[in-house]
C-alpha cells in the first residue's frame, strides 16, 4: 500500500474549503475524487493529482456533505470524509465511519452519526441534516432534558425518532456534590470515571435496542444523540 488508511484526515474549514492530509507507506502520485455519498464518487475526472501528503479542495457546494476517494496508480483506493461535521449549533456531530474493526475491516462512512441535542438548528443546518438522508434518530436523553431542549426537526424526520432514556446513577451523586459545594478536581475526575463506567455497564439493554433498530433500518443513515454528544460516545470506545 502507498497510504495508511487510518491516517487519512478530512476537515472542512470556514468558507467551505476541504483540507485533506494522509501518510504514505511508500510515495506515489495520488488522484483525489469527490462525491456526495460514499457510493457515488465520480472517478471519471480527478479533482487533482499530487505526490504531496496534503491537498486543499474548494468550489464544492457548501449545502452538501462530500466524501473523497484517494487512488494510487496501481488502483488501490481509499474513501474518507469529515470526522467532525461543521454544524456550529450541534455539539460533537461526528461520523463513526472509517474506524478500523478488530478483524481489519473498516466501518462505512455516512451510515452512523453521534451528536449532542438538536434544539438549536438553523435553517441551513436543518437542510444539511436532511441532505444526509437520515432515516432514524435515537435520543438517549432523559425527559427533563428533552423538555428543556426540545428537538426541532420538520415532519420529514419526526416519525423516525426513538426515545431511549440513558442516565448513569453516578450522575445523581455528581449533581448533589456540586450543589453542596467543595467539589475538587480529584472528585470531578473520580465522578467522571464512574459516570462513564455506568454508561457502559448499566444500559446494555438500551444499546441492544439501538442495534436492533439499526438492523431494521437496513444500513440507512442513522443519528444517535444525547445532550452533549458524550453518553453516545460508547459507540466509539
Amino acid at each position: 500500500m502507498s497510504i495508511k488508511p487510518e491516517n487519512i484526515h478530512v476537515e472542512r474549514q470556514e468558507g467551505g474549503t476541504y483540507q485533506l492530509s494522509w501518510e504514505f507507506t511508500a510515495p506515489a502520485e495520488i488522484s483525489v475524487y469527490a462525491g456526495t455519498t460514499p457510493d457515488a464518487i465520480d472517478t471519471n475526472s480527478a479533482l487533482l493529482k499530487t505526490t504531496d501528503t496534503q491537498a486543499s479542495i474548494d468550489n464544492l457546494p457548501a449545502t452538501q456533505r462530500h466524501y473523497f476517494q484517494l487512488q494510487s496508480p496501481n488502483g488501490e483506493s481509499w474513501i474518507a470524509g469529515e470526522r467532525r461535521l461543521s454544524l456550529p449549533n450541534i455539539q460533537n456531530f461526528r461520523d463513526i465511519g472509517g474506524y478500523r474493526t478488530k478483524d481489519g475491516r473498516q466501518l462505512r462512512w455516512g451510515r452512523l452519526y453521534r451528536s449532542g441535542h438538536l434544539a438549536d438548528l438553523t435553517e441551513d443546518e436543518h437542510a444539511y441534516l436532511q441532505s444526509l438522508g437520515l432515516s432514524l434518530i435515537v435520543d438517549f436523553r432523559m425527559s427533563d432534558e428533552r423538555k428543556d431542549s426540545p428537538t426541532r426537526l420538520k415532519d420529514i424526520i419526526e416519525p423516525n425518532i426513538h426515545l431511549m432514556d440513558v442516565w448513569p446513577g453516578s450522575a445523581t451523586g455528581f449533581q448533589a456534590k456540586i450543589s453542596e459545594g467543595g467539589m475538587t478536581l480529584e472528585l470531578v475526575a473520580d465522578f467522571m470515571q464512574s459516570i462513564n463506567r455506568d454508561l457502559v455497564t448499566e444500559h446494555t439493554h438500551r444499546y441492544a435496542e439501538l442495534f436492533d433498530l439499526l438492523l431494521e433500518h437496513n444500513e440507512k443513515p442513522a443519528l444517535v444523540h444525547c445532550t452533549a454528544g458524550k453518553a453516545c460516545s460508547i459507540l466509539t470506545c
